[in-house]
């Protein structure tokens, strides 16, 4: 262990062109390194790319130290994988009301892009319902097709 690092570059590799990512990784060349910057802007950036449609993105960094100058060159590669679209959505937890009328709700009818915000907007619009006490959405891929998602709501029906 040595004296702490400064940043020498940060850096995002890969598409999109987004002006803002370098400035999102929270880090600038010749600030003293801290990792918690970093991790709040490498998930920045992950929700940028997820909320463009690639809920498969793939962030990994290189970091090259060198002990010598006391500097640490961060490199963050993005593979975002396929824009990905809602193609099913299943419904748990409910026993009063519909099926339909919770998926009318949530409206993420089949090869709707995907987005975040689409999911979150979905969520609250089922939990500002009265019927229910509590709603979560749970999304993930579909194992035969990593350019669908599949998305699952689960309600907590209020008691009559």
């Amino acid at each position: 262990v040595g004296p702490p690092s400064t940043d020498r570059t940060a850096s995002p590799s890969g598409p999109p062109d987004h002006p803002t990512l370098v400035a999102m990784l929270g880090v600038r060349r010749g600030d003293w390194f801290s990792p918690r910057p970093w991790l709040r802007g490498v998930e920045s950036i992950r929700r940028v790319y997820r909320q463009a449609g690639y809920a498969s993105v793939d962030l990994y960094e290189d970091t090259q130290i060198d002990p010598r100058t006391a500097t640490v060159a961060l490199t963050l590669h993005v593979d975002r994988g396929p824009r990905v679209s809602f193609t099913r959505v299943a419904v748990q937890g409910r026993s009063r009301v519909s099926e339909s009328t919770i998926l009318a709700l949530a409206d993420l009818p089949p090869d709707t892009p995907f987005s975040l915000t689409r999911l979150e907007r979905a969520r609250a619009r089922i939990e500002a319902s009265p019927e229910f006490q509590q709603v979560r959405v749970q999304w993930g891929y579909d194992l035969e097709h990593r350019e669908q998602v599949l998305v699952v709501i689960i309600v907590t029906e209020r008691t009559p």
